[in-house]
């Protein structure tokens, strides 16, 4: 039986030699050195590294010994791998038959945003904001003019009540900003603290940037407060993800 453990940030694939030898020739040598990036260890097994995704590397490798009939176990660094792995799935698990019960119900829903003004949401609309709720991650391609927007204000405005998320980022083209900026005085009843990035003054976008970089470039004496990373965090994600066709609320 073979051995799969994690630890100084690799994976240790080993084996007794009579056994380890059968991962060390042919198409399993091909598999672990070519496709994993791996290092034999002497005659034992295999080095493996993590790769971008220490999950998805997990899963390769049990997924290649159980399709080829090799046994194996896991030891306290994979076992704690596969167990968060498990906790996740569970999740996944939980959060669509969720969702799937509350998109198939044919009962109407009450939803009532807590600090959404006198406007409420529509049957359908209270549908889709629980849906996406139970979700966790989810998607809503309703027709135009469904009240989509008032739905993901609906789940933001939930989410924020209960200290789950803080803010809202909206990617989209610009023909999209005005309805984002006048649903929120709609839904909420006042203005809505709106920072558009992009379909700007050049140079006032480029005073937002500044203001970012010395933001997150504070004495080293003091922790950058989470303002200062959030900053951080949406100005990385612009710089790498910035298209002409695109723009950002």
């Amino acid at each position: 039986m073979f051995s799969l453990d994690y630890r100084e940030d690799y994976y240790i694939l080993t084996g007794p030699s009579d056994i380890a030898s059968q991962i060390l020739q042919g198409r399993h040598r091909i598999f672990f050195s070519f496709q994993l990036n791996s290092n034999p260890i002497g005659n034992e097994g295999w080095r493996i590294p993590p790769g971008d995704d220490i999950k998805h590397t997990f899963s390769e490798i049990t997924a290649y010994l159980t399709r080829n009939g090799m046994r194996y176990q896991l030891e306290t660094g994979a076992q704690e791998i596969y167990d968060d792995i498990e906790v996740h799935r569970r999740i996944f698990v939980e959060a669509r038959t969720n969702a799937l019960a509350t998109k198939m119900t044919q009962v109407p829903i009450e939803f009532h945003p807590p600090n959404f003004s006198e406007r409420g949401l529509k049957d359908h609309q209270a549908l889709s904001a629980n849906h996406l709720l139970s979700a966790i991650n989810g998607a809503n391609f309703s027709v135009p003019g469904s009240g989509k927007t008032a739905v993901v204000y609906a789940v933001y405005d939930s989410l924020k009540e209960q200290g789950i998320i803080d803010g809202l980022l909206v990617i989209g083209p610009p023909s999209c900003f005005m309805a984002w900026t006048d649903e929120y005085g709609h839904c909420f009843g006042r203005p809505g603290s709106i920072l558009r990035m992009a379909g700007i003054n050049p140079e006032e976008r480029e005073t937002y940037y500044a203001i970012a970089e010395a933001a997150t470039n504070t004495a080293t004496t003091a922790s950058p407060s989470r303002e200062q990373q959030r900053w951080k965090t949406v100005m990385q994600h612009i710089s790498s993800n910035s298209q002409n066709d695109w723009s950002l609320i």
